[in-house]
């Protein structure tokens, strides 16, 4: 068993959750100065964004998102980079990334951060990366930049979805051969690999790749029941997810802020259309999860958003049917009231965890976890412990089926220190038809 820290977890391995508090710096390369190259300047224009973090108390959210933008640009190890910076409105100004989240180094390492100041901006880097440039504010943007960059950088491979061809693609991977990480683009991701992996998968079709990933965010989106009908309940404004290859020898795929990540052994799934499947579906469901998710339920309630994916790409699979989950929901909801303990790992898997969160689903319609997010988003609950956490879940699920689901939650084994199935008795609820238990695919 592989001890995993407090990250969202890899789908395909068990980890065991702990603290997380090391950041990594961008992975220094030792050597010489890099020769230069002659490259012609680059111009961006920029404009600001609300911050992640205000977004993640808006959307009530566990992990921050992405909230950077590509360059399409490389800093070599020990490089001067020099860029013009003009503030075109507001008054503040962008910060650039040199590195990428969980790229090199461990899995938690982290890129290098420089403040920008109006006009010739030049600093010399001990580390190397991609260049990301992050533009926000936890007040209201109305700032816009323009960045020049004049030198110490180099052009990587950059796929843009709709721009790029694939006969183009496989030109730069070819030609730009001193950078060894590219980009590709796509309307709601970013993907970074290792240019040899991308390499490996040129002759798949990167449109079908990134217009995949990309819907598999809107299903995730609306599964969050960010349907844009307040302000509340718009979308993410940070609304391209990154997708990084990264390289610690521990960790398989995995989620956390700003990034979702996986190993070069399972590099396909984010690079070749066919194999985008359960992992990426998982890992960018960890970025929709909201702050009532209790340790026990971190690698359940990510696959409602799994589910709601397989059904739209593949409906005629069912995972919980094709490996035979449903079978022990009986055995288990059979067992005394004592040897019930839905939050035992010991006693009951996630897997038979999820079919109590799809139960719910069966009985309520498509429509009770949209609205359950939205109600979250409304109340924007503060808790001190797990117990809080369960307690806030069972009594807004029986607010948003408009049933008392008390019977319900008991028999599934769901124990707190609190008073919490006396006051969804007070409800005034009505107790559903039938034994919601007995549901299944």
């Amino acid at each position: 068993m592989t001890t995993f820290r407090w990250v969202a977890l890899a789908f395909l391995l068990p980890f065991a959750l702990g603290s997380c508090t090391k950041k990594d710096p961008v992975v220094p390369i030792d050597g010489p100065e890099p020769t230069e190259e002659t490259v012609a300047p680059v111009s961006f224009e920029f404009e600001e964004l609300i911050s992640a973090q205000v977004e993640r108390q808006r959307l009530q959210l566990n992990w921050l998102a992405t909230d950077f933008s590509t360059t399409g640009l490389y800093a070599p190890a020990f490089s001067t980079i020099k860029i013009q910076v003009e503030q075109m409105a507001g008054a503040r100004l962008p910060q650039l990334l040199i590195g990428t989240y969980s790229r090199y180094g461990g899995w938690n390492s982290e890129p290098a951060v420089f403040a920008l100041s109006p006009g010739e901006n030049e600093f010399t880097i001990s580390g190397q990366g991609l260049i990301w440039v992050r533009y926000t504010t936890d007040g209201t943007p109305d700032s816009k930049a323009k960045l020049t960059f004049t030198a110490g950088f180099r052009p990587v491979p950059h796929y843009q979805y709709g721009k790029t061809t694939n006969t183009e693609w496989i030109k730069m991977l070819n030609d730009l051969n001193t950078v060894p990480d590219v980009v590709l683009e796509g309307e709601k991701c970013y993907i970074v690999v290792s240019r040899q992996s991308a390499i490996a998968h040129q002759h798949f079709n990167q449109d079908e790749l990134l217009k995949k990933i990309s819907r598999i965010v809107t299903i995730e989106d609306d599964y969050s029941g960010l349907d844009g009908s307040s302000e509340r309940d718009k979308p993410n404004a940070h609304k391209k997810y990154l997708l990084t290859q990264h390289e610690d020898p521990s960790y398989y795929m995995f989620a956390y802020n700003y990034r979702t990540a996986y190993t070069g052994s399972a590099i396909s799934t984010i690079l070749n259309p066919v194999d985008v499947t359960w992992g990426p579906w998982h890992e960018l469901g960890h970025l929709h999860q909201q702050i009532w998710t209790w340790p026990a339920i971190s690698e359940v309630t990510v696959n409602i958003f799994s589910r709601a994916v397989q059904r739209e790409f593949t409906p005629h699979e069912n995972r919980l049917v094709i490996d035979r989950v449903w079978e022990k929901v009986p055995i288990y909801l059979a067992r005394s009231a004592a040897e019930k303990d839905f939050n035992s790992d010991a006693v009951l898997d996630v897997w038979v965890r999820l079919c109590m969160f799809e139960q719910l689903r069966l009985a309520f319609g498509e429509d009770f976890y949209p609205n359950l997010h939205k109600k979250v988003r409304l109340d924007r609950p503060v808790f001190s412990n797990n117990d809080q956490k369960m307690d806030y879940f069972m009594k807004t699920a029986c607010e948003v089926s408009g049933a008392n689901l008390s019977g319900f939650f008991r028999a599934w084994g769901l124990h707190t220190s609190s008073a919490v199935y006396a006051d969804m008795d007070t409800m005034g609820l009505p107790v559903p038809d039938t034994d919601l238990t007995l549901l299944k695919d």
